[in-house]
């Protein structure tokens, strides 16, 4: 768990990330709601700064992302549209940093009723490095509120800066400390190498790139369709994405909802307010419990997957990590999450399945490795891991099987005895090419003890990427479902 710091400066920083657990998986655990207006999250406020009360009036609508543009005059970040327009009074710090941080005092540290991250949206106007030399070292003042970018770790903060407009790529890149990310573009998302969510966790563009159309008469053809596709890219990509010079008009912003645009920008509060609290898709608000994220650890590079099993018999459920880029199998301890190794000196580990095959309260853990997506470079070795007596000294592991690209493995009760049997699915058939990967797909399974290898089915054909055990209509059997 990450508590927040006060020091803003880089030594700080690294002794916080120092302090993170090494999971790349977060828990959510339920806390009371404070008396908050229930929050808008896909809504934000375009050039907030223009309204009678900068930021105040966005959070009292529930606004969660807020665009203030900035000019950098005689060393001082003004804010304000157009640089001849700009007040020495209206400061960075004094409309929004400041007010910010006695907000999230005066609310339990929280800048909405959902504790999600309110995005600070920072449109410098002004030459980009200079500009941000003096911006970061005005962040650095309030590292108490913001989420900090630290040696390839995320130290989260109830508020995230986000640098669009004229940004310092390249000084953005190299900082080994950052307190604001980096607002990318739809060229980005080809980009290669493709940019980090830690350092562009959002995307925006022009709507022009996408069509002229403002919302008067028809959608033209076509517009939801290229809407959908820069959507589907960036999501892809675990990056939200905004459009810029959209019209506050009910059309256009149904368009952007129904594509699942993360941000729908708006000059209007009222009007998008109005817009989004009437829409049928629009999930409930929580009133008396929600969810935080709380990181237990990071660090594993390739995380792929979690599975939640008491491995030591306390009655608490602990947590087992799967990291494809590592060679070996990790699990962590319920309440501290002190890490343990399961097994080591394996490659390439792409699924786990826990099910206490012998009865002693500890589950075995079936593991799949030595993965690829090419049939003819991937062994597909699935082991059975047992603990030694201590489950927090390293599992004995037995090779039951090589089925090339072995990618899902689930412990189910196919024949209703209320015994489980292991359940294997791979990837793709030995003779699936690309594009299409047109081959049957053998679905196998392994009885405990004797554990050779049984076919279930071979009707499915392409690529099988999910596999879920369940029990219809009150059946003892479980069926199967695949994707």
């Amino acid at each position: 768990m990450v508590s927040r710091r006060g020091a803003p400066c880089e030594k700080a920083a690294r002794a916080l990330v120092s302090n993170l657990c090494r999971l790349a998986a977060a828990l959510l655990f339920p806390i009371c709601a404070s008396a908050q207006v229930a929050f808008l999250e896909h809504a934000h406020a375009h050039n907030d700064y223009r309204h009678a009360r900068p930021l105040l009036d966005a959070l009292a609508r529930g606004f969660t992302s807020i665009e203030a543009d900035v000019h950098l005059v005689d060393g001082r970040l003004l804010v304000a549209h157009h640089r001849d327009s700009v007040d020495a009074a209206r400061t960075l710090e004094a409309l929004y940093l400041q007010p910010l941080r006695e907000y999230l005092q005066q609310h339990g540290g929280r800048a909405n009723a959902n504790a999600q991250p309110l995005i600070l949206l920072i449109d410098v106007k002004s030459d980009s490095e200079a500009t941000y030399v003096v911006l970061d070292s005005v962040l650095r003042r309030y590292a108490d509120i913001l989420t900090i970018f630290a040696h390839g770790e995320i130290v989260p903060g109830p508020v995230v800066a986000v640098i669009s407009g004229n940004r310092a790529i390249g000084a953005m890149r190299a900082a080994r400390v950052r307190f604001a990310a980096l607002d990318g573009r739809i060229a980005d998302l080809r980009a290669t190498p493709r940019a980090s969510r830690a350092l562009m966790p959002l995307v925006s563009d022009s709507w022009d790139r996408i069509t002229k159309w403002k919302g008067e008469g028809p959608v033209p053809a076509g517009v939801r369709r290229d809407v959908e596709r820069v959507v589907d890219l960036a999501h892809r990509q675990g990056q939200k994405i905004r459009f810029w010079g959209t019209a506050d008009d009910a059309a256009v912003w149904q368009v952007l909802r129904d594509a699942r645009v993360d941000l729908i920008g708006a000059d209007d509060l009222d009007a998008l307010r109005a817009f989004l609290t009437r829409q049928p898709t629009q999930a409930p608000v929580p009133t008396g419990i929600h969810f935080v994220e709380h990181t237990i650890a990071s660090g594993l590079a390739g995380g792929y997957q979690v599975v939640v099993a008491d491995l030591n018999r306390d009655g608490k459920p602990d947590i087992i990590a799967v990291a494809s880029d590592r060679n070996e199998l990790l699990w962590y301890e319920n309440p501290g999450w002190q890490q343990h190794v399961i097994v080591s000196g394996i490659d390439a580990p792409i699924n786990a399945a826990a099910y206490d095959v012998d009865g002693d309260g500890i589950p075995e853990i079936a593991l799949a490795h030595g993965f690829s997506n090419q049939y003819t470079s991937s062994p597909g070795i699935v082991s059975i891991l047992s603990h030694n007596g201590d489950p927090t000294l390293p599992w004995l592991a037995k090779e039951i099987d090589r089925l090339p690209t072995s990618h899902r493995l689930r412990f189910a009760d196919v024949e209703g005895t209320g015994k489980q049997v292991l359940v294997n699915f791979p990837l793709i058939g030995a003779n699936a090419s690309a594009p299409m990967y047109r081959d049957y797909v053998p679905l196998v399974m392994y009885r405990p003890g004797e554990w050779k290898r049984e076919l279930i089915s071979d009707a499915d054909e392409g690529v099988v990427h999910g596999i879920f055990s369940v029990a219809w209509n009150g059946d003892t059997r479980q069926s199967l479902l695949s994707a």
